[in-house]
């Protein structure tokens, strides 16, 4: 199977957003909402900062990757990674 270059960059993205949030999950109760992560994400980044749509694609693959971390939305609408 042909990987565009978008969807190997969100896959990526995915994981380094992975590796990232999971001491932070393991720190703060294990649950953080989808709009900190991409903050936090972002902050450390510094001035190669990230869309939230980018942010959104890649946290969509976590699970079809096997990654750590989990999206989940809350019968409210609110995303949290997990």
């Amino acid at each position: 199977r042909e990987v565009t270059g978008e969807s190997l960059f969100h896959r990526e993205l995915s994981r380094q957003l992975a590796d990232f949030l999971s001491p932070l999950l393991a720190k703060g109760g294990g649950t953080m909402t989808l709009t900190d992560a991409f903050c936090l994400y972002n902050r450390a980044r510094g001035i190669d900062m990230v869309s939230p749509a980018d942010l959104r694609k890649a946290t969509e693959l976590f699970e079809a990757q096997n990654l750590s971390v989990r999206v989940e939305k809350f019968t409210s609408g609110v995303l949290v990674v997990r």
